[in-house]
């Protein structure tokens, strides 16, 4: 068939041309073929952590009892491994409760002056973990 150029610069057939067809419009009919205007599925969220990739609390599951549960264990290892403090941080992931940090006993009038330094690590040991 003979191709007639048209005022957009697609080329149609005269047999569109005969039938009042114009190349524009033909691109409205899907002939099979998919078109690109198409936008492509969601993807599901993963997150943005690469350490903690596809652990996320999804309730559109069967299995939402067992993502939950390693979700929460995935994420209490990584606290527990990556902040300072991270045993105590790992333990209030995973019970979903505070710790209770005991404040040291005061040393007695009879301890060593090694007993007293002691004591005064332990206490500013309280003091950190408890800001």
């Amino acid at each position: 068939m003979d191709k007639v150029k048209t005022e957009g610069g697609d080329a149609a057939t005269k047999v569109d041309k005969d039938f009042g067809i114009d190349a524009k419009k033909r691109g409205r009919f899907n002939f099979g073929k998919q078109q690109a205007s198409r936008t492509p599925a969601a993807t599901k969220f993963e997150g943005k952590c690469n350490e903690l990739r596809g652990n996320v609390y999804d309730c559109s599951d069967m299995k939402q009892a067992d993502l939950f549960a390693k979700t929460t264990k995935e994420i209490a290892g990584f606290v527990g491994r990556t902040y300072k403090y991270g045993g105590d941080i790992r333990l209030v992931v995973e019970n979903l409760e505070m710790v209770s940090i005991t404040t040291p006993k005061d040393p007695s009038k009879d301890s060593t002056h090694t007993d007293e330094r002691i004591w005064e690590k332990e206490v500013d040991e309280f003091v950190k973990r408890s800001i």
